[in-house]
């Protein structure tokens, strides 16, 4: 077992020592709920959620809705997250009213299927309601900060976008860029 390991809702973000005749470490649960925990436990399957989310009464532990939550939540608190560099590690947050499940349920509402995900308006703003949405994989493609924005005859798009507007191929589009090509040739012909 070591740091980063997932068990459920937790996630180590301590090495084992020992406590008494126990091997435990240190978890935090997508609640932001810190405690510790026995190893054995959490490899039997026994201990995958916190006291205070075990006790939650909204019905909701296994849906899309929740594992959207449960997974924003921890890509941005927790350090050990696979993701959290580009989440909480360059200052993205959930809003407060966010860390209760509910409150994130009735400003959202159920995720509307399994294409969906959770969305940022603006990449470079926290999760809110005001700033995010369900949002397709095609949306969220075209959301990405790292998007190479190309602007023909005044109209600006992503690589992917032009790519469906006129048919061209997305890898001549991004070979042509990463050569520095004038794409000028690629547009001929198009409309």
């Amino acid at each position: 077992m070591k740091k980063g390991d997932r068990f459920g809702t937790r996630v180590v973000t301590s090495d084992p020592w020992r406590q008494g005749h126990n091997k435990v470490v240190s978890v935090l649960c997508h609640c932001g709920t810190e405690s510790i925990a026995r190893v054995a436990r959490l490899m039997s399957g026994e201990s995958k959620t916190c006291q205070t989310c075990s006790v939650a009464t909204h019905g909701k532990s296994r849906s899309r809705t929740y594992g959207s939550w449960q997974s924003m939540l921890i890509r941005c608190k927790v350090k050990t997250a696979s993701n959290y560099k580009n989440y909480g590690g360059r200052g993205i947050s959930v809003c407060k009213r966010w860390d209760k499940f509910e409150n994130f349920l009735a400003d959202m509402g159920e995720r509307p299927s399994d294409g969906h995900t959770i969305d940022r308006i603006n990449n470079n703003k926290n999760y809110s309601k005001a700033n995010c949405r369900w949002a397709d994989g095609i949306t969220q493609g075209n959301n990405r900060r790292n998007n190479v924005m190309i602007t023909r005859n005044g109209k600006t798009m992503t690589g992917r976008q032009w790519d469906r507007e006129l048919g061209l191929r997305l890898d001549t589009i991004t070979q042509a860029l990463g050569r520095g090509s004038n794409l000028d040739k690629y547009f001929k012909d198009r409309k």
